[in-house]
């Protein structure tokens, strides 16, 4: 044993840890702070929205499209399929900044959803290829950061 592992012995089970050496990346650079964009949504029609978009995905690369509207004060949700078709589901949402359209990945942005708290999620965007930040309005403690897919 080394001076960066740790043993546990539990009854019949060993249990042995290795602390990573190493100089990893300053995650807190990538966590928006403000957004070009700011939105706010229901999170119950917003994850609804999305699983519908979902089922029209490509298959594999599992995107849909955001675009987040301050005229129209509305998010639309799209996703489109050669052999399947098109949906797409257009939301109100308080929106203020720049029009944006976004791309992720279905499954990560639900991921996020499921855990965000409270009836509201807001979303920090900064441009088409920027991390976008999805959080509660009522507890800023959880942040959540998806990375967009390039189209």
């Amino acid at each position: 044993m080394s001076e960066n592992q740790f043993a546990c012995r539990f009854a019949d089970v060993d249990f042995i840890s290795r602390l990573v050496e190493g100089k990893f990346p300053d995650y807190e650079q990538i966590i928006p702070k403000t957004g070009q964009t700011t939105a706010q949504v229901a999170k119950e029609d917003f994850t609804k929205a999305i699983k519908g978009a979902a089922l029209f995905s490509k298959t594999g690369v599992n995107d849909i499209s955001l675009t987040f509207s301050g005229l129209s004060h509305t998010v639309q949700i799209q996703a489109a399929n050669v052999q399947l078709g098109q949906n797409t589901t257009t939301q109100s949402a308080k929106v203020e900044g720049e029009e944006v359209t976004i791309t992720f990945n279905y499954r990560y942005v639900l991921d996020g959803l499921q855990h965000i708290a409270g009836t509201e999620v807001k979303c920090l965007l900064n441009g088409s290829m920027s991390p976008a930040l999805f959080q509660s309005v009522t507890d800023d403690q959880f942040l959540y950061i998806v990375m967009p897919i390039k189209q």
